[in-house]
């Protein structure tokens, strides 16, 4: 991780909301930010990339927690099916690896 990354970094611990890459860029360096008004965006990108941090629909970013990137991560494993074909895999009896299958609306037979 770069010199830069570590910075935005620390400073994306401190916001309390999501932040743009140009108030990341002027609250790091003002000099710099006067030279190279979006210089903050790549190291941004990179994070988020990485796992850092996460950007919402309009470009803002914020600091991804550990705790916060394990439920992401969690989110992502899960498959929806529908009710019956659930059932279906649930009652074939086959290991699908890890993966559990539940039922919300569990229909007993």
């Amino acid at each position: 991780m770069s010199t830069d990354e570590l910075q935005i970094l620390e400073f994306l611990k401190t916001a309390k909301d999501f932040v743009s890459p140009k108030e990341v860029s002027k609250r790091l360096d003002r000099k710099r930010c006067f030279k190279q008004p979006g210089w903050a965006k790549q190291p941004l990108v990179h994070l988020a990339k990485a796992g850092h941090a996460e950007s919402n629909e309009i470009g803002h970013y914020r600091y991804l927690s550990p705790e916060q990137k394990e439920q992401k991560e969690r989110k992502r494993d899960r498959l929806h099916l529908a009710p019956h074909i659930a059932k279906a895999l649930r009652d074939s009896g086959k290991s699908f690896d890890g993966i559990t299958i539940t039922l919300q609306d569990d229909d007993s037979d």
